[in-house]
């Protein structure tokens, strides 16, 4: 799909953006602290933001074309602040919440949420409970839990199958819809062994 695709380039981007981060923190600083750096950073500096105009562009769903664009979904998003945290020692992780995807941290007293999809606002754990009460009490409560990178994959995969079927683009759809079920039995696979 993207042949000139060179890895280097979009690596030394995120590495732009810890560098960045590294320049402005401030030692010792809480997580909520490191939090809104990297939203200044990113939302601010850089202006990343969540493709709402045109959402269901596929474009919006690969990681490169999100850090070309400065656009795209909250997965990509998402992962792009999980990447450029962990650059600078600073450990989050995804949360696959129905409907939205965030980042969580666990460092504090009481888990908080990135809504990166919204600039990097805080959602706390009372709120994200509030938004999971339609859900049945086991399933609310695990999807306040961070995701392994294998569901992360899957998602990122499936959002892409959808939006290549609402484009009429069926050889791509079951392109990402075969990524989709070869993820899922390797992850089952390596959960088993």
């Amino acid at each position: 799909m993207f042949p000139e695709f060179e890895t280097s380039t979009y690596t030394f981007l995120l590495d732009k953006f810890a560098d960045r981060c590294r320049e402005l923190i401030l030692k010792p600083s809480s997580p909520r602290s490191t939090c809104e750096l990297i939203n200044r950073v990113l939302f601010h500096e850089y202006g990343f933001r969540g493709a709402r105009e045109d959402f269901e562009n596929p474009e919006n769903g690969f990681l490169h074309r999100t850090l070309e664009r400065k656009e795209g979904l909250p997965i990509t998003l998402c992962v792009i602040y999980i990447l450029v945290a962990r650059r600078i020692g600073f450990e989050l992780d995804p949360i696959g919440t129905p409907g939205r995807f965030m980042v969580g941290c666990f460092m504090e007293k009481t888990p908080f949420y990135v809504d990166c999809w919204s600039g990097g606002r805080f959602v706390e754990l009372k709120q994200m409970q509030d938004k999971m009460g339609v859900l049945p009490e086991k399933e609310a409560g695990i999807a306040l839990l961070p995701v392994t990178v294998a569901e992360t994959l899957a998602r990122a995969c499936r959002n892409l199958s959808n939006q290549y079927a609402k484009a009429n683009d069926a050889v791509k759809s079951r392109t990402f819809d075969s990524f989709v079920h070869e993820i899922d039995r390797l992850h089952r696979k390596a959960s088993n062994a």
